[in-house]
């Protein structure tokens, strides 16, 4: 089949501050860097994605330990697999697509510790206490109004709003096809944007309309999904709540508001120990081949998806590698990016061993459903 080729049309954003501003221009000169294997092109990995790349794996994990071990882990697998990745340019959405798979792996671990210890938040120590009180109840609001969104839709918005990913990315890292990003997309950018102006009105508009006054009082400061639902039908059908409707602030700018999950400040040092030290090759050998197969076009397919599902995101029909292929490229990749950044050859290691191993609610869990604890449950 055919690809479709999709144009870039998303640019440098800063969809949540602190976090370095990125391009195609950079997405792509850094995937052909590490691919050539330059000595600096991991470190500069890191500092442009990890901070973002961690805040995901913690959404996801809920867990800071077992998010640092997922960031490592598909950083290793990025850095082994790179030179297969047939569009530079989707170096992005590519690195995304290598964490979720890793997050869900752990997901699905059944010796995965029960006790989550989440990260602590990023904090902003310019904001006095006015506006640390501000940012709290626009917090709650977003929380509300996220919790009555689909589990598949809140981690599509994560990814584009909070991420900077566009529909064509989306879809890459959610293996669905373009017409199913479009279609997921457009709808929770829209059902976000009611809940946003349904829980606006019960915050502001009680006063104008007994019924939201009543609506609003079953539920408490955050307001719980059903009660979302029931002020949304409510405002569909109200002629003054209807009118209310686009005084809500926009859907991306709300997101902004929520916490950022602190990356460990030694996880930098541990990629780079796995990456570079020829005592832990095997390691590096294990990661890589268990973040496989790959598609004809360098993605890994969806944790969650049969390989023989053909549901390319835009990427036309998805052919698997022979295993013994992928294993002798996996290899190869290892044995040169050994040679390369450390100056020698890779020596041969014991068996390979794996290396796994707060900021509460930076987005209500974004791939699970509302009414639901199991971001396994991922309606899309």
């Amino acid at each position: 089949m055919p690809r479709t080729r999709k144009p870039n049309t998303a640019r440098g954003r800063t969809p949540v501050s602190g976090w370095p501003s990125l391009d195609r221009a950079d997405d792509e000169r850094l995937a052909r860097s590490l691919a050539a294997g330059d000595p600096s092109a991991l470190i500069q990995v890191m500092d442009r994605y990890a901070a973002r790349l961690y805040d995901y794996c913690h959404a996801l994990l809920r867990d800071q330990e077992q998010a640092a071990g997922a960031l490592h882990d598909a950083l290793i697998a990025a850095y082994a697999h790179v030179p297969v990745l047939r569009e530079p340019e989707r170096f992005r959405g590519w690195l995304y697509a290598l964490v979720r798979n890793e997050c869900r792996r752990r997901l699905r671990d059944p010796d995965r510790p029960a006790a989550r210890h989440e990260a602590p938040e990023v904090e902003d120590g310019f904001l006095d206490e006015a506006e640390l009180a501000r940012r709290q109840e626009t917090r709650r609001l977003v929380h509300s109004a996220l919790s009555a969104l689909r589990g598949g839709e809140r981690e599509a918005l994560d990814l584009m709003l909070r991420h900077g990913l566009d529909t064509f990315e989306v879809g890459g890292v959610l293996g669905l096809g373009a017409q199913e990003a479009a279609d997921l997309t457009g709808a929770a950018k829209a059902h976000l944007d009611e809940a946003l102006a349904a829980v606006h009105i019960a915050r502001t508009g009680r006063g104008d309309c007994p019924a939201v006054a009543a609506i609003a009082d079953e539920g408490g400061r955050v307001l719980p999904p059903q009660i979302v639902r029931k002020l949304v039908q409510h405002v569909e059908t109200c002629r003054t709540c209807g009118s209310r409707r686009g005084r809500a602030m926009p859907a991306a700018r709300l997101l902004q508001v929520l916490p950022v999950a602190m990356m460990p400040t030694d996880l930098r040092g541990h990629v780079m120990a796995t990456a570079t030290d020829a005592a832990l090759a095997s390691d590096l050998s294990y990661i890589a081949h268990r973040a496989g197969p790959l598609d004809e076009w360098g993605w890994p397919y969806p944790d969650d998806a049969s390989p023989v599902q053909d549901s390319a995101p835009g990427r036309g029909h998805r052919a698997l590698w022979p295993a013994l292929a992928a294993a002798a490229a996996v290899i190869v990749i290892v044995a040169g990016a050994f040679y390369v950044m450390s100056g020698g050859s890779p020596t041969s290691g014991t068996t390979a061993q794996d290396p796994s191993g707060g900021a509460s609610a930076s987005v209500v869990d974004p791939s699970s459903p509302p009414d639901s604890e199991d971001p396994l449950d991922s309606p899309t």
